[in-house]
């Protein structure tokens, strides 16, 4: 299993009904979800509503403290590493640095998490 994280806006064209549109997706497997825990992460990513991000811009600043904490510490949360070999430290690191970049390019995207 494996979270799904995309930022997308409502989009309507000609008076059309909106469509969804999306402007960032990605995921990453739920293995690394102890980690991310661990590091400040899970909540801006896993459960964004939690914290009362619904927009993108809302998650700049706890991804780039969680990315702080991660980053600076790769020996640490890399102990967190699962046995079975899904997931990783850099998956969970390229991941949410593609996330944060895609909220500051899209500040007011919506958010969608599926777990």
């Amino acid at each position: 299993m494996s979270l799904s994280f995309t930022l997308y806006l409502n989009i309507s064209l000609d008076g059309e009904e909106p469509e969804y549109t999306p402007f960032f997706e990605g995921g990453v497997t739920h293995n690394l979800s102890e980690m991310a825990r661990s590091c400040g992460l899970y909540e801006a990513l896993w459960k964004p509503k939690d914290i009362g991000a619904f927009h993108a811009g809302d998650l700049i600043d706890p991804l780039t403290k969680g990315l702080d904490e991660l980053g600076a510490n790769p020996d640490i949360y890399s102990e967190y590493n699962p046995s079975n070999g899904w997931g990783d430290y850099h998956m969970l690191l390229s991941f949410a640095l593609k996330a944060r970049a895609a909220c500051v390019r899209y500040p007011l995207a919506l958010i969608d998490v599926g777990r």
